[in-house]
């Protein structure tokens, strides 16, 4: 037993030569997800919520055992009467002691959301680009998630060096293109097309900041080339 789980933790580390395989976590922990969403006690939990509030759970599972980097899954869940849909996550790193880091996920759902047609496919692929892009970065080295370059938060929209200094960052990089590479495992969409549409959203969500397409076409040309080189490489 000590044998196998050594094996499996060095596949996952990622100085290793050969990038880790992902699709069994992504796999095992939607699966997870699922079942916690349409368990009857949580839907009917979810019925007595008002929209503004929130239930929130660690999800019970021993798939991260063999893997130091992420101890507990959190998932936190939100109902809403608009018949919308929206997922969040984060890979909250503690940089001093990265075994003691969480996979934390947030989901606001329709109230009815059993009853809606293609939510299930949609809810599949968002999971598999969210998951794939988080547990990418549970797999980076400390160094890649802690780069000056990874501007946090609202900060990246200050100015277009801080756009393509966070989408062109290593860490950023590697878990977008690990997200692409998910949702077209999922959809069976093609990995440039989806690679496209992520251009096209960070383009949107700039201009929406006030930047012309002037200054921001030279900017998304130097993230497309990044993550293109990066899914390439991995196709």
């Amino acid at each position: 037993m000590i044998l196998l789980r050594e094996y499996i933790r060095n596949m996952l580390i990622v100085e290793s030569q050969e990038e880790p395989d992902m699709t069994r976590y992504v796999d095992e922990l939607e699966d997870l997800i699922f079942t916690f969403i349409f368990t009857t006690s949580t839907f009917d939990q979810l019925q007595s919520l008002e929209p503004s509030m929130e239930i929130n759970a660690v999800l019970e599972t021993n798939l991260f055992d063999a893997f130091d980097n992420i101890n507990e899954v959190h998932i936190g869940l939100t109902v809403n009467d608009d018949a919308a849909a929206g997922i969040d996550a984060a890979y909250l790193c503690d940089m001093e002691d990265r075994s003691a880091s969480n996979l934390v996920l947030t989901l606001d759902l329709p109230r009815y959301y059993p009853e809606i047609e293609e939510f299930q496919d949609w809810l599949s692929a968002e999971l598999a680009d969210t998951l794939s892009h988080e547990i990418q970065h549970s797999c980076d080295t400390t160094e890649m998630l802690s780069s000056e370059d990874c501007v946090e938060g609202e900060a990246k929209w200050e100015s277009t060096e801080n756009i393509e200094r966070y989408y062109g960052c290593d860490a950023e990089v590697r878990g977008h293109v690990a997200g692409i590479l998910g949702r077209s495992r999922r959809t069976g969409q093609e990995p440039q097309d989806l690679l496209q549409y992520d251009m096209e959203t960070i383009m949107g969500k700039a201009s929406s900041k006030g930047y012309t397409e002037q200054e921001l076409i030279p900017v998304i040309q130097n993230i497309y080339k990044k993550w293109l080189d990066r899914l390439e490489s991995l196709l």
